[in-house]
């Protein structure tokens, strides 16, 4: 496998986590701190603090110190068009995957 096929794989395992995609989400609207995250998301402060180092190492976030805190915000803000442009295709493939429903009330 060619290096950038394996770094594709590597970011959609890091976007494939549900606590991941929401922190993106979150960091869309502006910098946060953690504890703030934590309250948004509804998860404790070690799972979300866990998530926001994997979004690190994958460079998808970036941190500044802020007196006693840390702020994260969003390093590669063009993920999102990525995560959107996935969510249409999911759409689009559950759609075709449905099919026209049938009319009511007609039997075979």
């Amino acid at each position: 496998m060619d290096e950038v096929r394996y770094r594709s794989v590597q970011l959609y395992k890091v976007l494939g986590n549900p606590l991941r995609r929401k922190i993106l989400d979150e960091l869309a609207a502006g910098p946060a701190h953690p504890l703030m995250l934590a309250r948004r998301t509804g998860r404790v402060l070690c799972a979300v603090s866990r998530a926001l180092g994997i979004l690190h190492a994958a460079d998808l976030v970036e941190y500044r110190t802020e007196g006693n805190g840390v702020a994260y915000a969003l390093k590669r803000p063009d993920v999102l068009a990525l995560l959107r442009h996935a969510e249409a295709f999911v759409r689009r493939a559950a759609r075709q995957a449905v099919g026209p429903s049938p009319a009511r009330g007609s039997g075979p």
